[in-house]
């Protein structure tokens, strides 16, 4: 005697079959919302710190996230001066009071500047 057995439903973030019928998240992306919940400064600060290009501070309950100067100062490749550097920093920096919203706008940031650095390097060889 055979019995049918229900497909299981996909994942409503990436399309892969979860662990069971009654889940609408497979497990793989429950970890990652996990390690994304940031309930504290010091997992924050972590986390945008461990994102490529990226600074954060905290001043009067207000982070600011912007890229690292060595970044800028690479990614500009010497068409600039130091205090030219410094201020590109400070307009690209996104300032909030919300933990979730600064590392959000952090990896945004950083994506944006691995795919500048990545295009910079592909002209580079190119050359």
């Amino acid at each position: 005697m055979f019995r049918l057995v229900k497909p299981l439903p996909p994942c409503n973030q990436c399309g892969k079959p979860t662990a069971n019928l009654k889940s609408r998240v497979c497990e793989e992306c429950k970890k990652e919302r996990a390690a994304r919940a940031v309930t504290t400064d010091r997992q924050l600060f972590t986390a945008v710190r461990a994102l490529p290009h990226m600074a954060i501070t905290k001043k009067e309950g207000e982070y600011r996230v912007t890229l690292r100067l060595a970044s800028i100062v690479e990614a500009d490749q010497d068409r600039h001066d130091a205090d030219w550097h410094r201020d590109h920093a400070e307009r690209v920096a996104y300032y909030t009071d919300d933990r979730d919203d600064a590392l959000g706008s952090a990896k945004s940031l950083s994506d944006n500047m691995v795919r500048v650095m990545a295009r910079l390097a592909e002209q580079g060889a190119s050359q």
